[in-house]
């Protein structure tokens, strides 16, 4: 499998715990589930995050520029890790759900750009092979430590 084929999936995936989150975030629910969730979103999305960019991006370095998309993904996915990290000392109930709404909102518009603009470049520049490889590369990551269930 190329590993874009697999991140796509996982953005799938991904998307679905975020639209559970945000049907938790309208039942007014308690801060405890509100965090318990959060903990368990960030529990796949960074490591997701970090398999980007750890195997995807280095192969790219022409598209790695000060300006360039990769800069521009890697600043969200920042981003993200930050709001969510910040979210378990969050004990002010506005301020959470800012927070939480803002990871919703910036999660998805992210993978977004992946899926539309970035994989397809990778893609294009890669070719088969290199992609092949690097999809088995992200598989035994994924053996090891597969996303959660819930």
């Amino acid at each position: 499998m190329r590993i874009t084929d697999a991140l796509r999936a996982e953005h799938a995936v991904l998307t679905a715990k975020l639209e559970e989150l945000e049907r938790t975030l309208a039942r007014n629910t308690h801060l405890a589930e509100l965090k318990s969730k959060a903990a368990r979103l960030a529990a796949d999305l960074l490591p997701h995050a970090k398999l980007e960019d750890e195997l995807l991006f280095p192969a790219l370095p022409s598209l790695s520029g000060q300006s360039g998309p990769i800069a521009m993904m890697r600043i969200e996915h920042e981003e993200i890790e930050s709001s969510l990290l910040r979210i378990a000392n969050e004990f002010d109930r506005p301020r959470l759900l800012e927070t939480l709404k803002r990871v919703l909102t910036v999660a998805r518009q992210h993978f977004v750009k992946e899926d539309e603009v970035l994989f397809p470049m990778a893609e294009e520049f890669l070719g088969e092979p290199r992609l092949a490889e690097l999809g088995a590369k992200f598989a035994e990551f994924r053996e090891r430590e597969p996303l959660t269930a819930s």
